[in-house]
């Protein structure tokens, strides 16, 4: 992908390629080369404003910077608009840095009525049909990974290659039909949901119990950690197969520009198929973005950091920065699939 000029204004609310170049400039200008002005915060809030869905990892990001700027005022209004995107007081109880904080405290009545007062606004987004699926899909992908009683290891990963080859091509037909189920479409994880939207007997919990009696599994397989701050369902579905960013390749371009998948999920599934590199015939060339600093190739750092540069991912010392940030001062600055993003 190309560099993209970030002039919010001028864009196309709807095309989040400019969503993801302005986090990842404002990103790497505060974490990387240290500008601690409240110029940030003023350019979160145009980026927020110019969109009306936005990633909640984002808001709580911004929240801790106002904190740690000193300017209540951006942070309520950033907590506005975190309440549209899926903050509750299940994930809000996670971010201690906040809930510690006078802004939180002297505030707190007027969070509570904005968590009740903008929370249908966040569900009428979600599609309900296409979350009811990929739950139901995930569930049954978490029990057929799993032997039965009395099955080889053998026989029991034989059976789940065809299961999910099967699987894949279930979830390859909700992303025709409804594009990549992630934090836009089916919202960010929660436990109960379905059951809030009105779907019953289609939660994580109800096909545990569906299934914990013929495989191997446990409740714990089926409890979603709302801690991440967004959808985590499709990633384990990708990575129980082989070569899982060739099979979502030729989506990824006009999904991700749609706001349906963030980068650094595409950068998760990619950096993944780097360990299976001779089965994906991948090319010494080819893409990696040492998400969660694992290192797996021994590329240069600078040829990391233009990857990343161009798939709109702030730099490897940003995340390294991030890191100090939640040491030294107690901030939760990692999101996504097992706090990758």
């Amino acid at each position: 992908m190309m560099f993209l000029a970030c002039n919010c204004h001028a864009q196309d609310q709807h095309d989040y390629l400019y969503y993801h170049e302005c986090i990842r400039n404002i990103e790497n200008d505060f974490f990387q080369k240290g500008d601690t002005s409240k110029k940030i915060l003023a350019r979160y809030r145009n980026l927020f404003d110019h969109y009306d869905f936005v990633y909640l990892q984002d808001c709580y990001t911004a929240m801790q910077l106002a904190i740690f700027l000193h300017d209540e005022n951006y942070f309520m209004k950033f907590m506005e608009k975190a309440t549209k995107n899926g903050l509750n007081t299940s994930n809000l109880s996670h971010f201690q840095y906040i809930l510690q904080s006078n802004f939180y405290g002297d505030n707190k009545d007027s969070i509570d009525k904005l968590i009740a007062q903008n929370r249908p606004h966040y569900l009428t987004r979600i599609n309900k049909d296409l979350l009811a699926e990929v739950t139901k899909l995930y569930a049954l992908d978490q029990a057929q990974k799993n032997c039965v009683a009395g099955e080889s290891l053998q026989h029991c990963n034989s059976r789940y290659r065809l299961a999910y080859k099967a699987e894949l091509g279930k979830l390859l037909e909700l992303i025709k039909k409804y594009g990549i189920p992630s934090d836009r479409q089916i919202g960010v994880d929660q436990n109960d949901i379905l059951t809030e939207l009105g779907v019953y007997h289609s939660g994580l919990m109800y096909y545990y119990k569906v299934y914990k009696d013929y495989y191997n599994i446990t409740s714990s397989q089926y409890e979603l950690e709302d801690k991440y701050a967004a959808s985590t369902l499709l990633i384990p579905l990708m990575w129980h197969g082989n070569c899982s960013y060739l099979t979502l390749q030729p989506f990824l371009k006009d999904e991700l520009k749609k706001g349906n998948i963030h980068p650094r999920d595409i950068a998760i599934i990619k950096d993944e198929d780097f360990r299976s590199v001779n089965i994906c015939k991948l090319t010494k060339d080819s893409l990696y973005f040492n998400i969660g600093n694992e290192q797996l190739l021994k590329l240069s750092r600078s040829k990391i950091d233009m990857n990343r540069a161009r798939n709109f991912i702030c730099s490897m010392e940003s995340d390294s920065v991030k890191l100090v940030y939640q040491h030294k001062y107690d901030m939760t600055l990692r999101y996504g699939f097992v706090g990758k993003r």
